[in-house]
């Protein structure tokens, strides 16, 4: 289990070849696992989703005290499921942060087993009317 730290959220399903065992929970937890691959979360659950993480752990502050802001969230992919979150500046957004924002996104969507892919993008301006 420790050697796949990387997939935590996969469902793991003991499979015998040689007892012939398994096999029937293994088909089952490989379609729960295709369902959420497909997965679609509209955006304003989403939005309150991110929100309450993020009022409950802010990001970190980096050594000039400057803290991401998420702005909002939206999910354009399935097939894996991609969230995308428009943020303040993106570089203020740490790893660590986006391994919490997962946790909390599986804690409230049925994502089990399907790897969550996260694109962060700057918040960009509409240049002033002339």
């Amino acid at each position: 289990a420790h050697a796949l730290r990387f997939v935590a959220y996969a469902p793991q399903v003991p499979v015998s070849a040689t007892a012939r065992t398994g096999l029937e929970a293994f088909l089952d937890a490989l379609g729960r696992v295709a369902e959420a691959y497909a997965t679609r979360v509209p955006t304003g659950p989403l939005n309150r989703v991110i929100e309450a993480a993020e009022a409950a752990v802010p990001p970190p502050a980096d050594h000039r005290g400057r803290r991401a802001k998420i702005l909002y969230a939206t999910q354009p992919h399935a097939r894996p499921p991609t969230i995308v979150l428009f943020v303040n500046d993106p570089a203020l957004l740490p790893e660590s942060y986006l391994r919490y924002l997962d946790r909390a996104l599986r804690d409230s969507f049925p994502f089990p087993g399907a790897p969550i892919r996260f694109e962060l993008r700057a918040r960009t301006r509409k240049p002033a009317p002339a």
